[in-house]
């Protein structure tokens, strides 16, 4: 496959759906010209802007994060995993009791929901798992929880099926590496993020495009951008930043290709060096 200029791909489509780690910034930095790319394509008029994200954190967060970037952006182009998971603990019996693995650091998931939050596994109904670690972490360190919750029949929601991302030159093992883990010692895990397709359906929704043909899905993942829009019907873009980095070698197409053949996806509509 060529390797193409985003720029080169915008008259092709109506609707772009972005994913935001690893394409906009790394973490910490936004990448070279990105922001001012996003921005030109914001303005237009004929173009539809959606940022999809499988933070489990609510929309109005990661919009904030993204306007102190400098994107002029408005609330209703961010979706958010948390939201969709959100909406999924709110309609269960207010009785439920969640034990939340990751509250230290992902509190405001739970904002506004009044379920019991309960500080023992054994006293759980569910197992919320939304925890993240970083590159130098015992990433071993909540084995024994999740052997005694998967013991336990516990189910988990894992709003976050993203296994690694990058954080600025370091990488993050965030809440799907802990929930594969969690399967591993034999627990039962509800998805709720790419490449699961209720946060497509959602994004589709609120489109005014509602021609599948005419939409692109620009990520940097795989397992999670890629095989989403793939299964949602729609163009996608697998871009070279963020864990796409790993294929920018001498040869990224093919090592594209070697890799969708192991992991038995297809390949991405197009393959692009970033969005500048």
């Amino acid at each position: 496959m060529q390797i193409k200029n985003f720029n080169d791909l915008i008259e092709n489509y109506d609707s772009f759906i972005f994913d935001i780690w690893g394409v906009v910034y790394d973490g910490v930095t936004p990448y070279p010209n990105t922001i001012e790319t996003l921005n030109l394509l914001l303005q237009r008029k004929d173009k539809e802007v959606v940022f999809l994200s499988n933070t489990p954190r609510p929309h109005d967060i990661t919009f904030k994060n993204l306007a102190g970037m400098g994107i002029d952006l408005k609330l209703e182009q961010v979706l958010t995993s948390g939201d969709i998971a959100r909406n999924y603990l709110r309609s269960l019996d207010q009785k439920t009791k969640f034990y939340h693995l990751g509250k230290e650091r992902n509190q405001d998931i739970l904002r506004d929901i009044n379920n019991e939050i309960v500080d023992s596994i054994e006293e759980a109904d569910l197992l919320l798992l939304s925890a993240f670690l970083d590159q130098g972490d015992d990433l071993n360190q909540y084995d024994d929880l999740l052997i005694s919750a998967a013991k336990l029949g516990l189910k988990a929601l894992c709003p976050n099926p993203d296994k690694e991302i990058m954080h600025g030159d370091a990488q993050r093992y965030c809440a799907g590496f802990f929930a594969q883990k969690f399967e591993n010692f034999g627990g039962t895990v509800k998805y709720i993020g790419k490449p699961h397709q209720e946060v497509y359906l959602n994004i589709f929704k609120q489109l005014k495009n509602k021609n599948l043909d005419r939409i692109l899905m620009i990520g940097d993942t795989l397992e999670t951008d890629i095989l989403g829009a793939q299964r949602a019907n729609i163009s996608s873009a697998l871009t070279l930043t963020g864990n796409g980095r790993i294929f920018g070698a001498t040869d990224p197409s093919s090592a594209v290709e070697q890799a969708c053949s192991k992991l038995n996806i297809q390949l991405p509509t197009e393959i692009i060096w970033g969005v500048f």
